[in-house]
């Protein structure tokens, strides 16, 4: 019929648009392992009185593991946006969120506590800088994105009361 083709149009543009969305989050996820991986390599013999070899170490299993997972989701979503919703299919996304929002939980804690290291390190910046710039550099990144993302979720919530407000009035 012709509505269950305009909502199948939309699916379509909606799960193109999220695989996008997925295809460059998995390319920073390359990258940023990639890098992790080499200064790590580079630095590990070198002494430092905080934890930040560990505090990289992990963010690389944690890339690794966000990466399979965005590859999966990649193999397996798009047969399932070509059938109906069926009560598997429900599981499986209730799956897939349940495993975002572990590594949303693993890696706020993870970033707290690596920011507690970076600025807590009296000698890692002389001993292993390179090390040290690195987790300054993805604790401070990790703080912007927190700090975007909140911004973020407030404007949309201003909105949202706006558009709730303005239909209100009529």
């Amino acid at each position: 019929t012709v509505q269950s083709m305009s909502v199948q149009k939309r699916l379509s543009f909606r799960y193109n648009r999220w695989t996008l969305v997925q295809v460059g989050i998995l390319a920073l996820c390359v990258v940023l392992v990639g890098a992790e991986a080499v200064v790590l390599g580079f630095q590990w013999n070198k002494p430092c009185d905080a934890p930040l070899k560990g505090f990289v170490l992990f963010l690389i299993v944690l890339g690794v593991a966000a990466s399979i997972t965005i590859v999966v989701s990649l193999i397996v979503v798009p047969p399932l946006a070509r059938e109906t919703e069926t009560r598997s299919n429900k599981v499986l996304v209730r799956v897939f969120l349940q495993i975002m929002l572990g590594y949303a939980v693993a890696t706020t804690f993870w970033f707290l506590l690596g920011a507690a290291w970076v600025f807590s390190t009296d000698t890692c910046h002389k001993t292993a800088p390179h090390l040290y710039r690195l987790s300054l550099a993805l604790v401070c990144a990790w703080l912007a994105a927190a700090v975007l993302g909140f911004v973020a979720c407030m404007v949309a919530i201003a909105l949202s009361l706006r558009t709730i407000k303005r239909e209100a009035e009529f």
